[in-house]
């Protein structure tokens, strides 16, 4: 385990890394309003195998916030960064939510920097209009006030239900992420549109859809999927923080795509009830 930030651009990124130093690296990007931590459940058999690399979003987590708004652009300069950070030049990449649309324009824009592309619970556009109630909500409420509505859209009713503690959890980091941060990555996700430049994207792909996402019908994950000329389509039966909804059949669909198998099995993921290793 090696901790350590990373400069890019104003902000000092919080980058963690864990498992084989030797190993292919592997870089991991989360969600809007979570932190490194939600990776836990598939770090033990990723570590197996892989240098993995996971970092803060810039205003989250760990790491510092400049002022908003920022733009996708900014988001994916700052993954290269840690990767020069770290000289490497090459690496897997796997991103769910916004780290999926960061995933995307690796692809697009930066095919060099990345050999495969793990997109998860993450669409081709967003219309900018969707986010001005949210950016409302922000300014009215705060982040602590919006956790609520904001945690019960990424797991469905009944793996909330069965698993409080870790919508708890996954509530107070979210609550105690910058609020200028937040705000900033909800106005980057209103540049996204991808729809053609898509296309470009010479890179192999997996897109990882929830069939129950509200955030990312699987119609979207269709569409990615269908319009990336190198990318394969995997359904999970889950809302939009996947990894953590079914965190055993996300860890075995990356794996296969990364041609990986771990050394050992014995703790490397959680079950489909939330336990955390």
């Amino acid at each position: 385990m090696n901790d350590r930030y990373v400069s890019t651009e104003g902000a000092w990124l919080y980058v963690r890394e864990d498992g084989e130093p030797a190993g292919p690296p592997l870089l991991l990007s989360n969600s809007l309003g979570t932190d490194v931590a939600m990776w836990r459940p598939q770090l033990a058999a990723f570590a197996d195998v892989f240098r993995v690399i996971r970092y803060d979003m810039r205003g989250h987590g760990l790491s510092e916030a400049t002022s908003a708004p920022y733009d996708l652009d900014l988001l994916t300069r700052d993954a290269v960064a840690v990767l020069d950070a770290l000289a490497i030049e090459r690496a897997d990449f796997c991103g769910l939510s916004i780290g999926g649309m960061i995933g995307q324009q690796l692809a697009i824009d930066h095919p060099h920097r990345v050999r495969r592309v793990v997109v998860a619970n993450a669409g081709v556009h967003l219309a900018p209009d969707r986010l001005a109630a949210r950016l409302a909500d922000v300014e009215r409420l705060g982040l602590a006030g919006m956790a609520d509505q904001i945690v019960s859209r990424w797991f469905t009713d009944d793996f909330a239900a069965r698993n409080p503690h870790l919508v708890d959890e996954l509530k107070r980091t979210f609550g105690a992420n910058s609020v200028e941060g937040y705000s900033g990555c909800l106005l980057a996700l209103g540049t996204l549109d991808n729809r053609e430049r898509i296309m470009t994207a010479d890179v192999p792909m997996l897109v990882i859809g929830g069939l129950r996402d509200p955030a990312t019908p699987p119609a979207r994950s269709e569409l990615l999927a269908a319009s990336a000329p190198r990318a394969r389509l995997v359904l999970l039966d889950a809302a939009h923080l996947s990894n953590l909804e079914r965190p055993a059949e996300f860890t075995e669909a990356v794996l296969t795509f990364l041609d990986a198998v771990p050394r050992s099995t014995s703790g490397a993921v959680q079950d489909d009830q939330g336990r955390r290793p």
